[in-house]
């Protein structure tokens, strides 16, 4: 679900795939042994998005909706993650993204889209699926009677992606010719960045805890904050330090071969 939701597929079509592969949802009787239990292995797209979003895939502990934090104001972990900590942030931004001013997806999976034009009338061809599979519709007469009122000639013809995918993809090296290919062997850096966002946010949230939530109150409450707040602190600015003089990544010896 992670990998797909990285990859830009919509949360509807996950949801719609595992509803077609008669994978039981979380509410499902197979996986509830008490509480509400349903016969239905429907997935819907706020129980994918609450599963995506929820810090156990990172080994926390939840109690209330919220991480148990350790002495030190990180999150406790007990069990091994199933995300790491960069896919996870990458997974939590791209979720954002999509729920931010309304924006709707614009990078699809076609690999002619935007790219296929119609050869009665020379308009752009769109997308849609049809019995499950993908096709390239021309809507150019649509869109000039909505421009002009009048109909025109092209009659809307339709082709199927994959044909047309295939005819351009076997097409191409015949008209672009061979052409050089170079493969970049990379070694990776380091990189703090996700344990350095990790605990500023978790500095965050112990702010919260005390002044927006009133909790940690007392001269004891106040003591293991101060005390979380400087471990945090001190975690952070080595971190930071540790980061400023981070191996980068770089690339060797790049290899050339004719295709």
């Amino acid at each position: 679900m992670a990998e797909r939701g990285l990859a830009k597929d919509s949360l509807m079509k996950i949801a719609t795939d595992l509803s077609k592969s008669d994978i039981p949802s979380p509410g499902h009787s197979s996986r509830q042994s008490t509480g509400r239990r349903s016969d239905s292995k429907q997935w819907y797209t706020t129980t994918l998005k609450s599963l995506l979003t929820n810090p156990q895939l990172l080994g926390q502990v939840i109690e209330d909706g919220k991480p148990i934090l350790r002495t030190d104001g990180l999150p406790l972990v007990t069990r091994p993650p199933i995300l790491d900590m960069d896919t996870w942030h990458t997974l939590q931004d791209e979720l954002k993204r999509r729920a931010g001013s309304g924006e709707q997806r614009r990078h699809g999976t076609a690999l002619l889209r935007a790219v296929l034009y119609c050869g009665v009338c020379h308009s752009r061809m769109y997308t849609y699926t049809s019995k499950g599979k993908l096709r390239h519709r021309c809507i150019g007469r649509l869109k000039r009677r909505q421009r002009t009122g009048e109909q025109g000639t092209c009659y809307g013809p339709s082709v199927p992606a994959e044909h047309s995918e295939a005819h351009v993809t076997d097409l191409f090296p015949e008209k672009a010719g061979r052409a050089e290919v170079v493969r970049m062997v990379e070694h990776a850096g380091e990189d703090f960045r996700p344990q350095i966002r990790q605990a500023e946010e978790a500095l965050s949230d112990l702010e919260k805890d005390r002044y927006e939530r009133g909790l940690s109150k007392g001269e004891d409450g106040a003591k293991r904050y101060a005390d979380q707040y400087a471990k945090l602190e001190d975690r952070l600015a080595s971190l930071k330090d540790m980061q400023r003089n981070a191996k980068p990544a770089g690339v060797e010896g790049a290899a050339r071969r004719q295709m």
